[in-house]
């Protein structure tokens, strides 16, 4: 057509954001949400979601805590917790470090998988699209497994499709800042219709 649709070009969008960003105000609101992290609320049951969450989430947290030496606090339930001073303010700096491009992939998996961590990590390269997939998606893959998956236009489509992109995305256009840049397919995972959470989960 004759217009352009920026709901279609992900990668784009990030640029955009990077050039004509506020910086002061995207990087308050990311610091605000680190006593929120999705990651470090945890369910008790049922035990196979507990597994799910452990073998995504953990590794994230596990990179700050191993390779950072941060104390990362997690919790089972919805109470609002306090993550540690010096842990908040090490994050702080992390966020505060990035250029602008990078700044516009750590908001957008953040957003995507309402975790400050793991937009974090996959600003510092240290996520597959396939992990930060599944990271991001951890809650929903479970239910979907579970219950099944909902086809048509009310289904589960959407919400399966559009981390999916947004996140392939973000990770490859990390990917081309860096010399090692290799371009990660958009589907990692070969899957049918019908079939694309259950191609995730292992």
């Amino acid at each position: 057509g004759e217009y352009l649709k920026p709901f279609l070009m992900p990668m784009m969008s990030l640029a955009a954001t990077a050039i004509d960003m506020d910086r002061k105000d995207i990087i308050t609101k990311l610091i605000r949400f680190m006593d929120t992290d999705s990651m470090c609320y945890r369910v008790d049951e049922p035990s196979a979601l507990v597994r799910m969450q452990k073998k995504h989430w953990d590794p994230v947290i596990n990179y700050f805590r191993d390779e950072h030496n941060l104390e990362v606090l997690t919790t089972e339930g919805i109470a609002v917790m306090s993550q540690p001073a010096e842990t908040k303010l090490k994050l702080a700096e992390f966020i505060e470090e990035c250029d602008d491009f990078h700044l516009a992939i750590l908001k957008s998996v953040s957003g995507i998988g309402r975790s400050i961590m793991l937009g974090i990590a996959a600003a510092h390269g240290q996520l597959t699209i396939k992990k930060a997939y599944n990271a991001a998606n951890a809650e929903r893959l479970y239910q979907i497994r579970k219950w099944g998956e909902v086809k048509g236009p009310f289904g589960h489509g959407i919400e399966l499709e559009y981390p999916r992109v947004h996140l392939s995305a973000a990770i490859n256009f990390r990917n081309m800042l860096h010399d090692d840049y290799f371009p990660e397919e958009l589907y990692p995972v070969q899957s049918s219709e019908g079939d694309a959470a259950k191609s995730y989960i292992k």
